[in-house]
């Protein structure tokens, strides 16, 4: 029987230059897999490995009912709110269009965890991309368990009223010149609904109950951003383990870069909307503004939200999120702590 060969080399000679290949890396794997062993060993028995399995699982079980929970809203919207419906509801004025996006968080109060496949899922329904960006910035700011415990955290220190208002009249005014700058670049414009047997569309349950459509588009809707979420953890939790805090700590009440050093902290440390106004209260070092920057900048943009944009929405999006919202939030802070300055 003729020999098989192939791409010009047999069969026979292939599985010999595959064993030879395996006995020639056989003696240094047996030489550096211990090595790599003992060093893995030495690493996660460390005190920063340990820190970031505590921080890692801390975000997680924070973040994951959340998820959760938009999706859940998420897959309700998908399978009980008709795109006519939504469309009579839209505002024909751009101002109005944007601040009853800013509104909608009040009436759906979730975090800016949760926020997400609510936004992804009503742009696809055909609300205007503008209206989806503001909602999901703004909606996890003006959410009135945020407003609530943002009072109580700054109780103490004489700063409720200021630091509250300051949060949601900031945190409105970006989200809406964030809106503003995507509606000038993508125009007035949704996006493309998925097509029909897309996993998140109509398609994915058709002919089923109402119940059954709903129970997948939350399945969906969840597996996609919680992966998403999953891959920001781990980076936030590196971040969190191996990034010296007293880098940034150090910058104390130094004008613009106070406020830049908390807004860094707060894109590293991923603290939930709901809970992070008790952590900036805490840094009493920092100044007014760079509190304030804090708890603006956090609930828009930290390192798992991004993840979690690039898995929910176009990349054009994304990058306008990137580009604009960080210096607004620098401007506006500024600008409110030097109003609070004149003020008190």
């Amino acid at each position: 029987m003729a020999e098989v060969r192939i791409g010009g080399i047999s069969r026979r000679d292939k599985v010999k230059i595959a064993a030879l290949a395996a006995a020639v890396l056989a003696i240094p794997a047996w030489i550096v897999l211990p090595w790599v062993h003992g060093r893995l060993e030495d690493f996660f028995s460390g005190a920063r490995a340990q820190l970031f399995g505590q921080v890692l699982v801390a975000i997680l079980l924070e973040a994951f009912p959340f998820v959760l929970i938009g999706a859940t809203i998420s897959g309700l919207v998908e399978v009980l709110l008709p795109p006519e419906r939504l469309a009579r509801a839209i505002p024909r004025r751009l101002g109005w269009r944007l601040l009853m996006a800013a509104g909608a968080g009040v009436l759906l109060p979730v975090c800016e965890c949760g926020i997400v496949p609510v936004a992804r899922r009503l742009i696809r329904k055909g609300l205007p991309i503008e209206m989806g960006v503001v909602f999901m910035l703004a909606g996890p700011i003006v959410n009135p368990t945020v407003v609530a415990s943002t009072a109580v955290a700054f109780t103490g220190q004489g700063l409720a009223l200021e630091m509250t208002v300051a949060r949601v009249v900031c945190g409105v005014t970006v989200a809406m010149l964030v809106g503003l700058g995507v509606f000038k670049w993508f125009g007035h414009r949704t996006l493309a609904p998925p097509t029909r047997g897309d996993a998140y569309g109509h398609g994915a349950a058709a002919g089923g109950s109402v119940v059954t459509n709903v129970l997948v588009h939350i399945v969906h809707d969840f597996l996609l951003l919680g992966g998403y979420l999953l891959l920001g953890s781990l980076l936030a939790a590196g971040l969190q383990a191996f990034v010296p805090r007293t880098w940034l700590v150090s910058v104390g009440k130094v004008p613009v870069v106070s406020t830049a050093g908390m807004m860094l902290m707060a894109f590293l440390l991923n603290v939930c909307s709901e809970a992070d106004a008790f952590l900036a209260a805490a840094f009493t070092q920092f100044s007014f503004a760079g509190r304030l920057g804090f708890l603006v900048f956090g609930p828009m943009l930290d390192v798992k939200l991004v993840a979690m944009y690039l898995g929910a929405f176009p990349k054009r999006m994304l990058l306008a999120v990137l580009l604009l919202v960080p210096p607004l939030v620098l401007g506006v802070s500024e600008l409110a702590g030097l109003v609070q300055g004149w003020l008190y």
